[in-house]
């Protein structure tokens, strides 16, 4: 220890001239301080920020000064020579020797910045510190910025005194150094290039907390065994730092991008908790995304073959959505939204995958346009054939040619126009629906309009006034000839049939008896509707026609009742819960239009229709039901026939 202390004395007594050029400096500063008024006249950010950048650069020159020149002078006939000719250990040489270049650096730093941060305050140094922009507030907590400041400079004199030991030498082993530090920087740069590119800065944040002390600890065990094992012969020095650096920064460097390639690339297992799910209209492909386990940021988002369990990536969530996922009617492709960073913002394009052939990497298909700001899920459609698609952006409706990319419609609408609703009926033919809201009394309007695909104008065809917007909804029928819309929670005549074009009420639609409520209904494939009633808790299907009821099929007591969905022809979805205790209970039913009963699918936890989501398969393979458990999030693939599950997904 006495000799270490000593090896430090004598450091600073050779460099003292750099903080006495460091404390003038730090004098500058609070000078200008004063002269400023920095912490009376409101101008102390700008003061400390001046300060901040000003000790950091002078600390960064002094560090790859210390650094460079400590390794050159050291070498040969230098000081380091000196040193080794005394009786002490070389680990206690490289130890002063690095310790005393070390506190004179970050004591170069604090007397430039100390003297005014002292006079400003911390709350203005804060305020004004280099990390308080985007990767600061997101991955690096306040009260670690000093530490981060702290090891940049130290960082800085490790990277110098390494190159100079490296050019010192001039041997051939430079073009191993450079190879090795080219491999490094790709390798960190892929990684970290690749977790930007999906805003997961938190999750990159994580893989670099192993990663950078990992490198550091290559820089400081590469120098000492220059000294150690080189002593002060140059060609010997080199060597030593070039066999103990590169193996550990390469091995940290390889660790820190496999963990970059697995935060990407989750499995359907690694799912934790279900936030959306899709399904193909044929075949056994669905698409679920939600939290992945190990990932912070990241929310993948994967499409799953239940057949055989493969998966592929189609890229993160966007929020709590899936990103905008559409399959073509016969299930031979795959379309979704994929935001890819831009200058100012977000590049969104609608990416395509062959289910015939889902090993083929997906390509472009259309560039949908560029967002400022983070990425965001447009409501989108598709045609049944896959040739075209259709979404609203900025209020303007755009139709794509899939096969090349080109905007074929582009039609603008009213300012005040939401929640939008497009649908193809044919290859040539866009439907669209739109709200807008009346002024000032709670109701709102729907629109109606046609946009034949070509044209750069959309037609309104008819509206629908005096919805409330609170429970107003639309359900179509597949050619968008007739409309059924639910407009009161309940009463005799809460739902309406309406024509799909010119908005013309064709029938009032009876709800039930008088007592009852009656809160959802469902238009049939084979032209009936279905409706529910909760009489005293007593919960009830009707089927029948508009004026009539037909029969009735009895389900479990419940207070509150959904229908989801004709997930087969004939075959509903239901859901009935209650609340016991402060705990929602449900049960989940398959109601059988034609044999007029009703099967218990799942109970012990209420499912909520809207995460509900069915595919229709073909004779050979049963159509899917997908249900989110709302309790344990997991995700259920059930056989609508026989109730059994073929896969779960979360939990």
């Amino acid at each position: 220890m006495n000799a270490i202390l000593a090896i430090v004395v004598c450091e600073f007594r050779a460099r003292r001239v750099v903080l006495a050029a460091a404390a003038v400096l730090g004098g500058a500063m609070v000078l200008l301080t004063w002269i400023t008024g920095g912490w009376l006249w409101g101008r102390s950010e700008a003061v400390a920020a001046l300060a901040w950048w000003v000790g950091g650069m002078f600390t960064v020159a002094i560090a790859v000064a210390i650094g460079a020149e400590s390794a050159v002078r050291d070498s040969g006939r230098g000081r380091l020579a000196f040193y080794l000719r005394l009786p002490m250990p070389a680990l206690s040489i490289w130890v002063g020797t690095t310790l005393s270049s070390l506190l004179i650096v970050l004591g170069s730093g604090i007397a430039v910045a100390g003297p005014a941060a002292l006079l400003l305050g911390a709350k203005a140094m804060r305020q004004a510190m280099p990390l308080s922009g985007p990767l600061g507030d997101m991955a690096i907590p306040y009260a670690a910025h000093p530490l981060v400041l702290m090891a940049l400079p130290v960082i800085v004199f490790l990277v110098a005194r390494a190159v100079a030991v490296t050019l010192a030498d001039r041997s051939p082993l430079l073009l191993l150094d450079v190879a090795a530090a080219a491999a490094c920087a790709g390798l960190l740069w892929k990684g970290v290039s690749d977790l930007f590119a999906v805003q997961a800065r938190r999750d990159l944040a994580q893989g670099l907390a192993p990663a950078a002390p990992a490198l550091l600890m290559a820089l400081v065990l590469g120098g000492a065994a220059a000294v150690i094992w080189g002593r002060a012969d140059r060609r010997r020095a080199h060597r030593a730092l070039t066999l103990t650096l590169w193996p550990l920064a390469l091995v940290a460097a390889f660790g820190f991008v496999r963990y970059s390639a697995w935060v990407l690339a989750p499995r359907p297992s690694d799912i934790t908790e279900v936030y959306r799910a899709d399904v193909a209209p044929q075949g056994p492909w669905i698409a679920v995304g939600g939290l992945a386990k190990g990932r912070i940021d990241y929310k993948p988002a994967l499409l799953v073959n239940t057949d055989t369990g493969r998966h592929y990536s189609i890229g993160p969530l966007m929020g709590s959505d899936l990103p905008s996922v559409m399959f073509a009617a016969d299930g031979s492709e795959v379309f979704w939204v994929e935001s890819i960073k831009g200058r100012g913002g977000q590049d969104n394009m609608l990416m395509q995958r062959s289910l015939a052939n889902p090993s083929e990497p997906p390509r472009q298909a259309v560039w949908i346009g560029h967002q400022a700001g983070q990425p965001w899920s447009p409501w989108m459609t598709l045609a049944p054939d896959g040739s075209a698609m259709a979404t609203v952006l900025n209020r303007t409706i755009h139709v794509f040619r899939t096969a090349d990319g080109r905007c074929v419609s582009l039609a603008s609408q009213a300012a005040d126009a939401s929640w939008w609703r497009l649908s193809f009926t044919s290859p040539d033919t866009l439907r669209a629906a739109w709200w807008t809201m009346d002024k000032g009394d709670g109701m709102s309007t729907l629109h109606l309009g046609v946009l034949p695909v070509g044209s750069q104008t959309l037609q309104e065809t008819g509206s629908i006034a005096g919805l409330r917007t609170y429970v107003a909804n639309a359900q179509f029928d597949p050619t968008w000839k007739t409309a059924l819309i639910r407009n009161s929670e309940d009463g005799p005549w809460w739902l309406n049939l309406y024509d799909g074009i010119s908005g013309t009420r064709i029938a009032a639609v009876d709800s039930g008896p008088a007592g009852t409520k009656a809160p959802s209904a469902l238009m049939l494939a084979n032209g009936q509707i279905a409706r529910v009633i909760i009489n005293q808790g007593k919960v009830e299907v009707l089927v029948g026609g508009i004026s009539e009821f037909g029969y009735a099929i009895p389900l479990g007591p419940g207070s509150y009742v959904r229908l989801a969905e004709e997930v087969t022809p004939g075959i509903v979805l239901a859901s009935v819960s209650s609340v016991e205790q402060e705990k929602i209970h449900g049960t989940t039913y398959l109601v059988d239009i034609t044999g007029r009963n009703a099967r218990v699918l799942r109970e012990g936890a209420w499912v909520p229709p809207e995460y509900w989501r069915s595919a229709p398969g073909t004779s050979a393979t049963p159509r899917l039901c997908l249900l989110t458990d709302e309790e344990t999030e997991r995700l259920l693939v059930v056989d609508p026939v026989t109730g059994q599950v073929r896969m779960t997904i979360g939990g």
